[in-house]
């Protein structure tokens, strides 16, 4: 396997100033989707799958290493395709992930004044009945994570040969880009999609706890900083949480569908989450150790905190909620602060 870490500690300030100059932002809509023979995509090693891309970095391609796994694949991702195909170019949109982040913290102050004014709106009002939308939106989102999870299957050789060192420590870059990074970058708008989630609990007036909208809020924030700083760890926890997604958000369709299957218990969702968190605590604290005895290791503090305390609050809040709900039998959430008004529901 061709390992480009070093290429990449040395050219990344080259590459994001090259890349600054080459796109401009207004006409990101012109340009995402672009013919290879004009947007710089260019297989440029056949027999490794190496693909140099607009800004002049080199990346592998998943899509070419492993031809059996073509058919996941749509063809606007195939960077290694040389066949004149329409190849979506992902790079202004990349770069504007690193670049910025107002973004999401926009998106995190219109998301709190909903929680705030939405719930005081239908306190006094009768829930809407949208489920059908609801149902829709919950397929979408059970498609997309599953697509996620089985884009990221080509990483899993990788972690299989890897050392814990080199997983939590190495530039995620350094192994696979093209539709890798792609889907990385779908994985990061994914959680601003996510905060739709609770458009529905409060139009259908359901008990909105803290641990929801604390997670919806907080996952956004640190996947933005995670990207920006090129976790390696991100490699490892993206897939892990697409896929507990993947179940939840189909049961979640089932249920809005009226089919949730009598044979499955709600309860290994949870479950599902809590060993998400844990493996996360766990690798957040061993990313920790390697940052304070490996020079060499490629972290970055505030992701690596961010991480620690985000895993370990996720840890405990989803295990005080599953010994809440599954061991004492409290299903009396609470709806923003107060006690949701039963003749509504």
């Amino acid at each position: 396997m061709i390992n480009f870490t070093n290429y990449l500690n040395g050219q990344d300030l080259f590459r994001k100033q090259q890349t600054e100059n080459m796109y401009d932002l207004g006409t990101l809509n012109e340009t995402l989707f672009q013919n290879e023979g004009t947007s710089g995509f260019i297989l440029t090693d056949a027999e490794n799958c190496i693909v140099t891309g607009p800004d002049g970095s080199k990346f592998r391609e998943p899509s070419c290493v492993y031809p059996f796994m073509e058919y996941i694949y749509f063809p606007f991702e195939k960077y290694h395709k040389n066949d004149g195909r329409d190849l979506f170019d992902y790079f202004p949109i990349k770069y504007y992930l690193e670049t910025h982040i107002f973004l999401p913290v926009l998106a995190v102050v219109l998301y709190a004044a909903f929680l705030y004014y939405g719930t005081r709106f239908f306190s006094k009002r009768k829930p809407l009945n949208i489920r059908r939308t609801m149902a829709v939106w919950n397929l979408f989102l059970a498609v997309y994570s599953m697509l996620s999870v089985l884009h990221a299957i080509p990483g899993v050789p990788v972690i299989a040969k890897s050392s814990i060192r080199d997983i939590l420590c190495e530039n995620p870059e350094s192994h696979y880009g093209g539709s890798a990074e792609l889907w990385t970058i779908l994985f990061v708008l994914s959680k601003f999609a996510e905060l739709f989630d609770t458009f529905f609990i409060v139009v259908h007036k359901k008990p909105l706890i803290f641990l929801h909208w604390y997670h919806h809020i907080s996952v956004l924030l640190f996947c933005w900083v995670a990207f920006q700083e090129k976790t390696p760890s991100s490699m490892f926890f993206g897939p892990i949480n697409a896929c507990v997604h993947s179940i939840m958000y189909f049961y979640y369709f089932l249920m809005a569908i009226k089919k949730k299957p009598k044979w499955f218990n709600a309860i290994w969702l949870t479950v599902g989450q809590i060993v998400q968190m844990v493996v996360g605590t766990t690798m957040s604290v061993l990313s920790m150790y390697f940052y304070m005895t490996d020079e060499s290791c490629s972290l970055k503090k505030g992701s690596l905190i961010s991480s620690i305390f985000l895993y370990g609050s996720y840890l405990y809040l989803f295990s005080s909620f599953f010994y809440d709900r599954y061991f004492k039998g409290n299903k009396n959430a609470k709806f923003a602060g107060e006690q949701v008004n039963k003749k509504y529901l």
